[in-house]
């Protein structure tokens, strides 16, 4: 029998042996979108909301991502996704849990699905004035409405960004009274505090995802939606709706919130560099907000759209009868320490 020898190769096998469990130790397994990250790898952070670029969102999280990257250079890598990107607001809560999505930005109604406290924001006619919204979110109601969302939710809320006042927008008329609405298919969130609220005006509610609002209205599937003037300009909204009216009925809270999962992964150093951008970026985008939303009007009517200031009385007599129906869901004591808070306000 013969015996094969292969003196040569011999060097050249241990040496591939040891290439081989170096690259295996060093990059055979990519990091998973949900695995921790690594303080010296540097850390990244996709941030998804549902709105279109041009929003005050959007630019919100733009200053943000340039606070937190400025405050540590080169550790984080925050990616921005906007307009339904990694999904519409239930999927970027879900996606938050198992820390695929590690921050998002939605409305409130949409959490308050796992945090009943939270519908109190929701609550029509609650606030008079941007000011005294901001205030209670800022403060002790607001930071109880979100405690228990670690454990509940799998999230943290960071801070409290807003929208402004949601009013009317429609492809049929200006709604000057709560008659005006009887038999209009208006488009909600999907929360039931929303949905309570039109129909005891005498509306259709009709729940559905933001990102079929535009088709259901150019369709004739609904007849109104509401939202910020803001968010019905940037939207182009305005190219099937011609009335807008001015109820101001509910102030829009936006939760910024971050995966519990990925918070517990980082450093002290690095939760107190977002926590900070966080509450600086808010700053920013409230003021924002409130400069969009006051432009968006005349550019609403230089669009053709008939803008309508109307006296909310009558319509915040019929819509704040559904609060004792949230309120063993919101908290009596909870309720009406809101209450008192919103009544004291200079």
């Amino acid at each position: 029998m013969l015996t094969f020898t292969f003196p040569k190769l011999r060097p050249f096998v241990l040496l591939l042996v040891a290439a081989l469990a170096l690259l295996s130790a060093c990059g055979g397994k990519g990091r998973e979108e949900g695995d921790s990250p690594s303080a010296t790898a540097g850390i990244r952070m996709k941030v998804a909301h549902t709105l279109t670029p041009e929003t005050h969102c959007h630019k919100g999280l733009i200053r943000f991502k340039e606070l937190v990257e400025a405050k540590a250079p080169g550790r984080i890598d925050v990616q921005l996704y906007h307009s339904g990107q990694l999904g519409d607001s239930a999927e970027l809560l879900e996606r938050l849990k198992s820390n695929s999505v590690q921050m998002c930005l939605t409305a409130n109604a949409p959490l308050s699905n796992f945090e009943s406290k939270l519908k109190l924001v929701d609550l029509p006619f609650l606030f008079p004035d941007a000011r005294t919204a901001e205030r209670l979110l800022d403060g002790p109601i607001g930071e109880e409405m979100v405690k228990d969302l670690p454990q509940k939710a799998g999230l943290r809320v960071l801070a409290f960004w807003v929208s402004g006042f949601r009013s009317i927008y429609s492809t049929k008329r200006i709604y000057r009274q709560p008659a005006d609405l009887s038999g209009t298919n208006i488009r909600v969130m999907e929360t039931p505090v929303h949905i309570a609220v039109f129909n005891a005006l005498g509306a259709n509610a009709r729940p559905m995802p933001f990102s079929e609002l535009y088709t259901a209205l150019q369709q004739g599937n609904v007849d109104a939606a509401e939202n910020d003037a803001d968010a019905f300009y940037s939207g182009k909204f305005y190219e099937v709706c011609k009335y807008f009216t001015l109820t101001n009925h509910v102030y829009t809270a936006i939760p910024l919130s971050i995966s519990e999962r990925f918070w517990q992964s980082l450093p002290d150093d690095v939760k107190v560099v977002i926590t900070e951008a966080a509450r600086e970026a808010r700053d920013y985008e409230r003021a924002l907000a409130a400069e969009l939303n006051q432009a968006a009007l005349d550019k609403l009517r230089a669009a053709g759209v008939e803008v309508a200031a109307v006296d909310p009385q009558p319509f915040a007599e019929i819509a704040r009868k559904v609060y004792p129906r949230f309120e063993n869901e919101i908290g009596a004591d909870l309720l009406a320490r809101a209450l008192a808070e919103v009544q004291s306000a200079p």
